[in-house]
């Protein structure tokens, strides 16, 4: 319908604006470097660390995730 095509395309501009969203392979490769970097970094550390780097641009439930992969 006319109203979805309306709202697609406010959605595709607005995405525009926003930072790129990091995916999972993404997440585990910068959590495995900053554990490389300083090791002893814990889930808690590297979650604050992502936020301060990277805000806004990741899921935070993925990123949590995949901390705890990381980081067990």
């Amino acid at each position: 319908s006319e109203a979805l095509e309306k709202l697609a395309l406010e959605i595709a501009t607005i995405e525009e604006f926003l930072p790129k969203q990091l995916d999972e392979s993404e997440l585990e490769r910068l959590f495995d470097s900053l554990k490389e970097e300083q090791p002893g970094t814990g889930m808690g550390d590297a979650m604050k660390a992502l936020r301060d780097r990277y805000p806004g641009a990741f899921d935070g439930k993925t990123a949590s995730a995949v901390a705890k992969r990381v980081f067990g």
